[in-house]
């Protein structure tokens, strides 16, 4: 069900997981709290460890035990949430777009920037008639007549124009 709901972004199926995820932590909690109340470490020690003492041997035991359960809860912890995630961006979003046409929109939303924005007066120092303006260095005192190109207005550039 998990794999199903990731793949076609269905919230039923990934909702589903996320609660056989949180089913499998509660038994494995309970197993844990069981196996630690119930068992010592210290009588299942491997003979290597027994030969350098018992008390570091059975601290060693308990501590990475102790350890070892940490992690695993930590990362079955952080995967839930992860699900959940999942689960609540499609909630909100519904199956929407994915992330390779959020990129394709920005990317297009940047050529659209680049070529299609106004290339002129305050870029390149041309006042709104299409005269020179002094930089300070020198004073200009304009060139006038002169056309802008493409009427002032952005063009396409692409191969075969749009507009043929």
């Amino acid at each position: 069900a998990g794999f199903w709901g990731a793949f076609g972004r269905l919230e039923g199926h990934v909702r589903l997981y996320l609660g056989y995820m949180i089913i499998s932590l509660i038994i494995d909690s309970c197993w844990l709290v069981s196996f630690f109340v119930t068992e010592d470490l210290c009588n299942k020690m491997p003979g290597i460890l027994q030969k350098h003492g018992s008390a570091f041997a059975c601290g060693f035991m308990r501590i990475a035990a102790t350890l070892v359960v940490a992690q695993v809860a930590i990362i079955q912890v952080y995967f839930i949430y992860t699900v959940w995630s999942l689960a609540e961006d499609l909630k909100a979003s519904g199956g929407g777009v994915g992330l390779p046409d959020l990129l394709k929109s920005t990317k297009q939303a940047h050529s659209q920037r680049r070529y299609l924005a106004p290339h002129g007066d305050e870029y390149f120092g041309v006042a709104g008639a299409g005269f020179p303006v002094a930089y300070g260095a020198f004073s200009s005192p304009g060139l006038g007549g002169g056309q802008r190109i493409f009427n002032g207005e952005a063009h396409d550039t692409s191969y075969p124009p749009k507009f043929a």
